[in-house]
């Protein structure tokens, strides 16, 4: 039985709502005494002394939360590995969390954020221990919910996921901060701060009867990036998304380089100057105070315009970009017609780019809105992506 394929049969997609957070799902009871034998085979080898050490029922929930987790990724069990009982990925970027309860299991993945993630069923110890996990004004409004049981799972389930995404020694449930309890109960989103000031976006919902809450952590800058081949309005949409906001424009640094070096020709050395200015404007674009940032082009560009021109890419750009990506992509379609600039190369090929850069963000499983069409279009599909990103981690929306 191969682990990949049956993760694919087996798990099921989850909304999470927060852009590029993946979730999957699948029952307990689908992994059978008589399957373990033979998954155990397909785990990491760190791991198979640990589910080995488990009861039968104990095994089955493990594997069938390795299982979703490992559909999430879209990897195999073995790449999936814990340190210090926490999930990590062997072979890919991102982070990971997984979970099991009742005939539930569940799996996680974000590429770039950390991400936490908890399934509570219905267990009558939580009422006795809501004291120890409950600030004072929650515990009086759970005294004052129509469905105080849901209540107290929903914020177990949210300190737990919490906790999951900070890795944080010595971190206590009672100091994970719910901003609104009663709203993460009700409709299903609540921010959560620790002491150290990071911030985590909950979301919280019903799972067949049980409690299934997700935290992702909220950047200081949310980096939404404007990607595409030349000429497919970039720089018009980059600026338009600025303005609107009110937020941070990173521009796109190999302008300012180029034209700064005149007609001389350019070699990857260049590039490689580029992709290190490109990347310190946006890490200076950070601390702003905002917490959304546009960037006209990032390292994405530096890595397909390195095996385009020279045939080959620097591992110092590729590796930067893979510690760096953007948070969002907004990938601009070349359904215009070519304006002519001194710096732009490709006229009869933008097609072609456009592909390229799309397969990259698919390759790495990035998340990435097609923009095509006119400017008022690419604004409105644009604005409504931004628009749920900022209620889910300011409980605001932008017109």
């Amino acid at each position: 039985m191969d682990s990949k394929n049956t993760d694919k049969k087996l798990a099921h997609a989850i909304k999470g709502g927060f852009p590029g957070l993946r979730i999957r799902h699948m029952s307990i009871d689908d992994v059978t005494d008589s399957a373990i034998e033979s998954l155990t085979q397909q785990l990491h080898p760190s791991d198979i002394e640990r589910i080995n050490a488990k009861s039968p029922s104990g095994q089955r929930a493990s594997m069938a939360a390795r299982m979703a987790l490992a559909s999430a990724c879209n990897t195999s069990m073995i790449h999936i590995h814990l340190v210090n009982n926490k999930p990590v990925l062997s072979h890919q970027n991102g982070h990971v969390s997984m979970s099991h309860g009742g005939q539930h299991a569940v799996g996680a993945w974000h590429p770039s954020l950390e991400v936490g993630i908890d399934i509570e069923s219905d267990r009558g110890q939580l009422a006795i221990i809501a004291p120890k996990f409950l600030s004072d004004a929650d515990l009086k409004r759970l005294k004052l919910a129509k469905e105080p049981q849901w209540m107290r799972r929903v914020a177990w389930g949210a300190k737990e996921a919490v906790y999951k995404a900070a890795s944080q020694s010595g971190l206590v449930f009672s100091a994970i901060a719910i901003d609104s309890l009663d709203g993460l109960a009700t409709d299903g989103h609540a921010i959560a701060s620790l002491p150290d000031h990071r911030q985590y976006a909950i979301h919280a919902q019903n799972l067949d009867g049980h409690c299934l809450v997700t935290a992702v952590h909220i950047p200081t800058s949310f980096r939404v990036v404007i990607t595409g081949p030349e000429s497919s309005g970039k720089t018009t949409l980059s600026m338009a998304l600025s303005k609107h906001l009110k937020v941070p424009l990173v521009p796109e640094y190999s302008r300012i380089y180029l034209t700064e070096l005149g007609e001389k020709a350019y070699g990857i050395k260049d590039l490689q100057a580029i992709a290190k200015g490109q990347l310190q404007a946006a890490q200076k674009a950070q601390p702003s105070g905002s917490k959304l940032c546009i960037e006209d082009s990032d390292l994405l560009t530096l890595v397909i315009w390195c095996e385009e021109k020279f045939g080959r890419n620097p591992d110092s750009i590729q590796q930067a970009w893979d510690k760096h990506p953007g948070h969002l992509y907004l990938l601009c379609a070349p359904d215009m017609p070519w304006e002519a600039d001194p710096l732009r190369e490709s006229p009869e090929d933008r097609d072609r780019l456009y592909g390229l850069h799309r397969q990259r963000l698919v390759q790495r499983q990035l998340p990435f809105i097609e923009m095509s069409g006119s400017h008022a279009s690419r604004m409105t599909t644009a604005l409504e992506a931004l628009n749920t990103y900022l209620y889910l981690t300011q409980g605001c929306r932008i017109g």
